[in-house]
């Protein structure tokens, strides 16, 4: 027992001595190869072309799309203009009634109707059957509605409520939705365009969407005031998105989401909570995140998963 016991001894203060100056033996300590080494792990950098920094025009035209809206002006002059138009119709009611007392005249008698005349025509009804529910939005708000025909800009304020089989967004403030200028024959000018026009033309009436604005052309739609989006995909997965400010570029099918965003798939939760955070989704599916980021995934074979069990439990 002696005998093993100075062996044993023997064999340590050997081993303390040829070994590191830790106290393992240098068998055990063995460098670790580079491409295992993680302190020799180079910091990862998305490629350049997903992280691209907002242009000085990207980033004034989207601050410019998402500016808050004035309407004072717009709302005064409608009032403005329909109390001249009221005025205007007591005037033409009082002549009218002047001149029925000065002939004696009652009225023109009421037709009476046909039996077999057809039901006059109802535009919206016919409009609702001659497109796709797909085809159409529905877009509500608690505010005020307008065009700019200068831009080409459709805007809903307040409370924004959008409906389609495929999607549902709401917006707390402003919903923007710019058209694409499409010329109707060359040499066609935009509105703002054609301000500097002959002095002593005879002025047209504009109705909206009458400056070649083609909504089925749409450049940019942005949303402002705690927007949040639901759509459904082509498999019937429906993803949700959340953030202060939604921009989506119809040209690029580019989307930012600034704000504490959020991105909910079927596969993973996608957020930021900090106020200046942004979120940028590129048409190609890249994807880039602000840091601060929080990334839940869903197991990469639960999807395989559950088709198999969905396989098994069929009926043969």
């Amino acid at each position: 027992m002696k005998k093993l016991s100075s062996l044993l001894l023997l064999a340590l203060t050997g081993g303390l001595a040829c070994g590191a100056t830790d106290g393992v033996p240098a068998h055990i300590v063995q460098p670790l190869p580079k491409e295992l080494d993680p302190r020799l792990e180079p910091p990862l950098a998305p490629p350049s072309g997903i992280v691209r920094p907002l242009t000085a025009e990207e980033t004034a035209r989207r601050e410019r799309e998402l500016a808050p809206v004035p309407t004072a002006g717009l709302k005064e002059d409608g009032e403005k203009a329909i109390e001249a138009y009221n005025v205007k119709e007591k005037t033409v009611d009082g002549q009218i009634q002047e001149f029925r007392q000065q002939h004696q005249v009652t009225g023109n008698a009421a037709a009476p109707a046909a039996d077999t005349a057809p039901a006059a025509p109802n535009p919206e009804e016919n409009f609702m059957r001659a497109n796709s529910s797909n085809n159409l939005y529905s877009v509500d708000c608690d505010g005020d509605l307008y065009f700019d025909m200068e831009e080409g800009v459709l805007v809903f304020m307040k409370n924004v409520r959008v409906r389609n089989p495929n999607l549902s967004m709401d917006c707390a403030d402003h919903l923007k939705i710019y058209a694409e200028f499409v010329p109707k024959k060359p040499g066609d000018k935009k509105p703002s365009e054609r301000k500097q026009e002959k002095e002593g033309e005879k002025p047209q009436v504009a109705l909206p969407n009458g400056g070649n604005f083609d909504y089925n052309s749409i450049k940019t739609v942005a949303a402002s005031g705690n927007v949040k989006a639901s759509y459904t995909n082509k498999e019937g997965e429906t993803s949700n998105a959340q953030a202060d400010k939604i921009t989506y570029n119809a040209k690029t099918g580019e989307i930012i989401l600034t704000g504490s965003p959020v991105i909910i798939t079927p596969d993973a939760i996608i957020k930021n909570p900090n106020k200046d955070a942004f979120i940028r989704v590129y048409s190609n599916g890249n994807m880039y995140s602000s840091r601060g980021t929080k990334t839940t995934f869903r197991h990469v074979d639960k999807k395989l998963s559950d088709r198999d069990k969905q396989k098994t439990n069929r009926k043969p």
